[in-house]
């Protein structure tokens, strides 16, 4: 039931008579004058037309059946009032946060939303294991997972964003060797790829017009995309790469794009990977919330939001 509002003003008065069962000490917890507590305990009387306080000699006092009815109400009334206004106030988040991501994604990226995560949440400290290795997380004790794929058993999985996607070579590789005009002209080049067998993104272009890359391509194996990207601005061939990770390059001039109209529609997922339980939710909104902050402050040509 709710509480007319012309008697809130003098329950916290009642409160602390009841509490003290003395005037003097109700007074004293509300830094307010004893005179002005006994007016509040009157005027609520009198609207309510019922004895609460039942005066003794001195500033003793104590309550009438009516007034202790009423304490034990207001009483679970103010608890019921602290829990939702704590429910309302944001978690402090601590201990610390087992994450793991691919080499490309932590190393260009999570470094500024550690940053951003020191300023949401202070206490949290972050444990994080960078590798391109789709780890178990539940059997090697990660809280969440930044990956391109949807696998894993009991885990829950949260698109972050897609990512954009590049062929890029160096000016003087095109220079030497001509600015391809179509995926047929791939033949003439050498594309630098993870290693033997990992094709998926140049199997990803290729397979616009039913090719795929096989061992009528010249390609290079460089391992990771940090090599891949120092290989292309070294010369060595053609490489395709998610533009997050190539932004610097792209913006110096170091790389350029190549066949760009074919690669626009082609992107990379990301998502975040966790086993669902309340813990990880509260986790995962702060988590979340620091990505966004990141990839549209500093990766929005990038990735599409």
């Amino acid at each position: 039931m709710a509480i007319p509002a012309h008697l809130l003003a003098h329950l916290p008065y009642f409160a602390a008579v009841a509490k003290y069962q003395s005037f003097t000490l109700a007074a004293e917890s509300l830094f307010v004058s004893q005179a002005a507590v006994s007016y509040q305990i009157r005027q609520l009387e009198m609207k309510l037309d019922v004895l609460l306080v039942v005066r003794q000699s001195g500033s003793r006092v104590y309550l009438s059946n009516a007034g202790q009815q009423l304490a034990v109400e207001y009483q679970a009334f103010e608890q019921r009032l602290e829990q939702v206004l704590q429910s309302l106030q944001p978690q402090k988040l601590a201990g610390t946060l087992r994450l793991t991501a691919p080499v490309d994604f932590a190393s260009k990226v999570l470094p500024y939303v550690l940053m951003e995560l020191q300023t949401q949440a202070p206490n949290l400290s972050i444990d994080l294991e960078v590798s391109d290795a789709l780890v178990d997380l539940i059997a090697d004790g990660f809280d969440f997972a930044l990956r391109t794929v949807t696998e894993g058993e009991r885990l829950q999985h949260e698109l972050i964003t897609k990512a954009h996607k590049s062929v890029v070579a160096s000016p003087s590789y095109l220079t030497r060797y001509s600015v391809p005009n179509g995926l047929k002209d791939l033949k003439a080049h050498t594309l630098l790829v993870r290693g033997l067998g990992q094709y998926f993104s140049w199997n990803q272009l290729l397979g616009m017009e039913d090719l795929s890359l096989t061992t009528d391509y010249r390609t290079l194996v460089l391992g990771n995309t940090f090599a891949l990207e120092e290989g292309a601005k070294a010369g060595l061939g053609l490489a395709f790469l998610v533009d997050f990770a190539i932004q610097e390059a792209l913006q110096t001039g170091q790389l350029v794009r190549v066949l760009p109209e074919l690669t626009a529609p082609l992107n990379t997922p990301l998502y975040l990977a966790y086993v669902p339980s309340p813990q990880a939710e509260v986790f995962k909104g702060v988590l979340q919330q620091a990505l966004q902050t990141v990839l549209q402050q500093r990766f929005s040509a990038a990735v599409l939001l």
